[in-house]
């Protein structure tokens, strides 16, 4: 038996797919996370929580969060990263595109990374926006997209989702990174 991994199965083989079992794989549900963080590492209730809601239905992130706290701390980095660009003009736009470029080019799937907590970070404010924070997943952050969500339209929120779905779409398919990227930031 192989397991074979993939994010689209269109990207395989007629083939190969036509061999294959497939197995829809989706995200683990936040209690499910929360109670395996509390009955395998002993994590607060509280704390496990957080974490599920963090980890987006990823319980090998959770585990590692709770084994590794400087993975939320670098996560908290990022996110208030992303809210000081987003409220930061052109110029610190830029300086962020470049940065997250030469990244991206170094290792695409750090890079990759990235721009799933834009996502993460654009999802949490449209949820703040529509008036339901309880399924925010970074808790910390209903304080500081408050003013962002007041300032702009749900229109423009999911805008700002689909420029940056469609900015991954160009970097997989091997467009300048900068260029896109810089885009990205003008959009």
């Amino acid at each position: 038996v192989l397991l074979l991994l993939v994010s689209e199965a269109e990207a395989l083989l007629p083939t190969v797919l036509s061999r294959c079992q497939v197995l829809e794989l989706g995200p683990v549900p936040g209690p499910v996370i929360a109670r395996m963080l509390a009955d395998r590492h002993g994590a607060a209730p509280d704390s496990a929580d957080e974490i599920a809601r963090r980890s987006q239905g990823r319980p090998g992130w959770a585990s590692r969060a709770v084994e590794d706290p400087g993975l939320l701390e670098g996560l908290a980095r990022q996110l208030d990263a992303i809210d000081g660009v987003v409220r930061g003009g052109v110029e610190q736009r830029f300086a962020y595109a470049a940065s997250l470029a030469s990244a991206f080019d170094r290792d695409r799937d750090s890079g990759r990374r990235e721009l799933d907590i834009w996502l993460a970070w654009w999802r949490d404010l449209l949820l703040v926006k529509e008036g339901v924070p309880e399924f925010v997943n970074h808790v910390p952050l209903i304080d500081t997209v408050q003013p962002v969500a007041d300032a702009l339209s749900s229109e423009q929120v999911v805008r700002s989702i689909d420029a940056i779905r469609e900015t991954v779409a160009h970097l997989e398919r091997n467009v300048n990174s900068r260029l896109a990227l810089e885009g990205l930031m003008l959009a």
